[in-house]
């Protein structure tokens, strides 16, 4: 699709890695959504007029993924626009250094944490941790990219037992989506708990909040410059 992730591949080096000054961005946006008279907006335009329901999928990723956006994932960034002309044009990216780059904006701004859903296994590999990361619970969750992302990007007809992709510059109507939320009749109020199980419900919390104290602090310990604790568990080179 237009980015390069194999290192052994002579044309790494010389991938694109900056945004062509001569790159017009209307042009391009024209040429993705089938719309002569299309003008982009970097702060206004939606992504939801691209002609190509694999384009406007892979839109969804990059907002998610690369732009850290859940709550405006259907904005169209300039950054978006060019990953997505080049891959309509088979124009190669150097994926690495962008993402190498988004990194760097995180930690010198106040921009939202990229790669979100993968950060954990980064830094598990990264780091000799000792505890279940799977004790964490996220802070920051996304739509999960499956069949109901789709549908609610309006890229699935049919049924919910037989969904199918919606054909190039197609787009399902709000009323006609695969998975729609039909209205239920309320659910009766649960019974008021036990003393006992409350009770039991406060010591697993009370564990759980002991547990995260002792993970945040092994995480800090990796952290801090000059820590001992770095490289812990590492076999010598």
């Amino acid at each position: 699709m237009g980015f390069v992730t194999d290192v052994t591949d002579q044309s790494f080096l010389t991938s694109l890695r900056e945004i062509p000054v001569d790159f017009d961005a209307d042009v391009a946006y024209a040429a993705l959504t089938h719309l002569p008279n299309a003008r982009f907006n970097a702060k206004q335009t939606k992504g939801w007029h691209i002609h190509d329901p694999a384009l406007r999928y892979i839109h969804r990723f990059l907002a998610y993924n690369y732009s850290g956006r859940n709550d405006s994932s259907a904005v169209l960034t300039k950054v978006e626009l060019y990953f997505l002309w080049c891959m309509h044009t088979g124009l190669k990216v150097n994926l690495g250094f962008w993402f190498a780059r988004a990194f760097e904006r995180v930690v010198r701004t106040d921009r939202p944490l990229i790669l979100g859903p993968y950060i954990t296994r980064l830094a598990s590999r990264l780091f000799p941790l000792t505890f279940n990361t799977n004790e964490f619970t996220l802070a920051f969750a996304m739509d999960p990219l499956d069949a109901r992302c789709l549908d609610s990007m309006g890229l699935l007809a049919g049924t919910p037992s037989a969904p199918h992709l919606v054909p190039p510059g197609t787009t399902t109507p709000r009323d006609g989506r695969v998975f729609l939320r039909r209205a239920t009749h309320p659910a009766a109020p649960p019974a008021a708990p036990s003393s006992a199980a409350v009770h039991d419900e406060l010591h697993q919390m009370h564990d759980r909040l002991h547990s995260m104290e002792a993970n945040i602090s092994e995480i800090l310990s990796y952290l801090r410059p000059g820590s001992s604790s770095r490289g812990r568990g590492r076999g010598r080179r």
